[in-house]
């Protein structure tokens, strides 16, 4: 029974809930505000034009084993990052479903700084969709965004994914877009604030803040709030040369508790 119960809860409200957990543990935590205007492993899965802050080679995963108690919405994501005089440039790959369902994207990005530290950046993604008993299929879409740092402590950026509008077959928006716009304020060292509104063209808008705080210099701890579905989010991480391991705990109003554990690693 419980097997049944998840099917109908991935096609009929597994897109919308699962819109919470993205790559990035880091993100994830702070309720993925901070996606639009930082740079980590996974920038390219959400604002490829941070990757012209890269200055080193830095590749991560990030796994998602049952978002909301359902095995069958486990999510994985891996990337490196690459830099160069030309700007930065990442590879990626993300898994989501199960035997009977499952999507995958394998994306290639690039984000280069153009003038007065104003950046853009651009993904081109291969989605492919598996459904049992039906087939498999293929499409190419593109993600673009911005990042512009108004000072020192203050960043804004952007993103729209599926610009070109792509969707499988003849089946129009099977393939949702969105746009988003966020920025990050740093109080200090230990102390950072980021906000971002988001919104999927087959869905209400959703405001995210979000909160990390510096412990001690290798112990960040996160937290933070998503406006639909409602979510509240927190996490740690350990940052130790050049390893880090970070995790999320994310919740929901109606829906049990979502988990989310990624490790980067910079090799210089």
């Amino acid at each position: 029974m419980k097997f049944f119960i998840n099917i109908t809860f991935l096609l009929f409200v597994g897109i919308k809930c699962f819109c919470q957990s993205y790559a990035g543990a880091e993100f994830n935590s702070m309720g993925y505000s901070s996606s639009q205007t930082c740079f980590t492993s996974f920038s390219l899965f959400s604002n490829p034009a941070s990757l012209s802050e890269n200055k080193i080679i830095q590749s991560g995963i990030s796994y998602t084993p049952a978002p909301f108690g359902i095995k069958e919405l486990s999510t994985f994501h891996a990337a490196i990052n690459f830099s160069s005089d030309f700007g930065g440039v990442a590879v990626g790959y993300s898994d989501y479903g199960f035997d009977l369902y499952s999507e995958k994207k394998f994306l290639i990005s690039y984000g280069r700084n153009i003038f007065n530290d104003f950046s853009i950046g651009a993904s081109l993604i291969y989605n492919s969709l598996s459904i049992s008993n039906y087939g498999n299929s293929g499409i190419i879409s593109v993600n673009l965004g911005a990042l512009y740092p108004i000072s020192e402590k203050i960043k804004i950026g952007g993103s729209i994914e599926n610009v070109t509008n792509t969707s499988y077959r003849q089946y129009n928006n099977q393939l949702d877009g969105s746009y988003w716009f966020g920025a990050s304020y740093i109080f200090s060292d230990e102390l950072k604030l980021s906000a971002a509104l988001s919104k999927y063209y087959s869905q209400r808008e959703a405001f995210r803040i979000g909160c990390e705080y510096y412990l001690l210099n290798y112990l960040p701890l996160r937290c933070g709030y998503i406006s639909d579905p409602v979510s509240f989010t927190f996490g740690i991480g350990i940052n130790q040369g050049i390893l880090s391991v970070n995790y999320a705990l994310l919740t929901h109003e109606v829906f049990e508790l979502t988990h989310n554990l990624s490790i980067s690693i910079d090799f210089d």
